[in-house]
């Protein structure tokens, strides 16, 4: 069906854009650290390793595992070019969503969805889209996101906020988008701010309920924030604003 050609033309992009030449690929910037550092490491090791992690809550990040776990099953199955399978079907199961995710928003047009779909996975200023740490960590935050997103707008909520926890657990800059999901959803004037709050106040009790975990488990980067929250504030502030500026600025510039 319509469908299936559309998962076959992202994942063919995916590949041809990012991917083609996989099998030549080694291990780059981070990939150095977080994956080289399992490329031995056994199956005892590994459950070890997974037990730690979701207990001790490493940089408030217990799912930060997943670079573990693909390095283990990538060197059990193909070695390094399986890691970059792996990652090709991350990336392209992410397209896929984000057209789901845009056909839910408008439903009635097709080039919409698939032009977006397109631009997220040839988005310029994303030039970490290859990297394996990035893949393993950032990428699958993004896939709990986006489901938790088409959740959000099939009225499962509460899969919603299970799967916006997940993000979370893995990279928090994504968590904090979810906060406007109500914007796509709200037709009605007069229930906007009702139900606008209401998922305010649930996203904050997410927040705040992990930040006291982390606190308590004396996390650094918590202990650091609340020791200089100015300059906590002022790191946010210049991320909400620049990171878009700058991100928007490459957008246009590419084509020239």
């Amino acid at each position: 069906g319509k469908q299936l050609k559309v998962f076959i033309l992202l994942t063919l992009t995916v590949f041809i854009s990012s991917y083609f030449y996989f099998r030549d690929f080694g291990f780059y910037e981070d990939d150095y650290y977080h994956i080289t550092l399992y490329l031995k490491i056994t199956f005892t090791e590994l459950v070890s390793f997974i037990g730690i992690r979701i207990t001790n809550w490493f940089q408030g990040h217990p799912f930060a595992f997943f670079p573990s776990l693909f390095t283990y099953l990538a060197m059990k199955t193909g070695g390094v070019p399986m890691l970059y399978i792996f990652s090709f079907l991350i990336l392209s199961l992410n397209a896929f969503l984000f057209y789901k995710l845009l056909k839910k928003i408008k439903p009635g047009s097709e080039i919409f969805a698939v032009s977006g779909a397109l631009m997220f996975i040839l988005f310029p200023a994303n030039t970490t889209k290859i990297l394996l740490t990035y893949s393993f960590t950032m990428q699958l935050a993004l896939t709990f996101f986006i489901a938790a997103c088409l959740f959000y707008l099939s009225e499962r909520k509460v899969l919603s906020y299970i799967f916006i926890l997940f993000s979370l657990f893995l990279y928090e800059p994504v968590f904090m988008v979810f906060f406007g999901i109500p914007l796509l959803k709200i037709r009605n004037t007069e229930n906007r701010g009702r139900v606008f709050l209401k998922h305010t106040g649930i996203m904050l009790s997410i927040l705040i309920i992990t930040f006291i975990v982390r606190n308590m488990m004396g996390e650094a980067r918590i202990s650091g924030m609340l020791n200089n929250f100015s300059g906590f504030a002022k790191d946010v502030f210049s991320g909400i604003v620049s990171g878009p500026l700058t991100v928007f600025k490459n957008l246009a510039r590419t084509p020239f």
